[in-house]
């Protein structure tokens, strides 16, 4: 393997640098103090997808059901959770919340007659933001992304060099 001169970068750790999407930094654990290095999911990655969401949304037409508008944006949003699964403090940068309202809009577009809270009513269980989407009778709370997912994602990161001897499989 042979380094590009134009393409290296020799950077102080501290200030943290960008690679392969991901935002790496140095940082203090709070309980002890140490310097650690740390993945951060750039500001302008979350952008680009709440970009890519506005679109979809928007592309969509009102005669489509929720269903169909969900399931497009599925391998999106789980596309993007699954590569940030590793980063740390990930809830601050989840595109939960931009997504809610992104789809409660498109239902007041679609059913402009209808009062906040007959829609709150038919489409959501109980009015707050996390609970899921009721989609006719059946409920889906896994249809979008969770929050619990990205911000559980902790410090020790499992690869094989890392796994415990009851976790390692053998050839016998």
């Amino acid at each position: 393997m042979e380094l590009s001169m134009e393409k290296t970068k020799i950077t102080d750790v501290r200030k943290g640098f960008d690679f392969l999407g991901y935002r790496v930094a140095q940082e203090k654990l709070r309980s002890t103090g140490r310097r650690v290095g740390m993945l951060f999911i750039p500001k302008n990655k979350s952008q680009l997808l709440r970009d890519k969401v506005k679109a979809k949304v928007r592309g969509t037409p009102t005669g489509f059901t929720l269903v169909d508008l969900i399931g497009d944006l599925n391998p999106v949003i789980i596309g993007w959770r699954n590569y940030y699964r590793y980063a740390s403090r990930a809830w601050r940068s989840s595109p939960e919340r931009s997504l809610y309202w992104r789809l409660r809009s498109w239902l007041g577009k679609k059913h402009s007659t209808a009062s906040r809270r007959k829609l709150r009513r038919v489409y959501n269980e109980s009015g707050g933001k996390s609970s899921g989407w009721r989609l006719g009778e059946r409920s889906s709370p896994g249809l979008l992304m969770p929050t619990a997912a990205l911000s559980a994602s902790g410090l020790r990161i499992p690869n094989g060099w890392n796994a415990t001897p009851s976790s390692v499989k053998t050839l016998d």
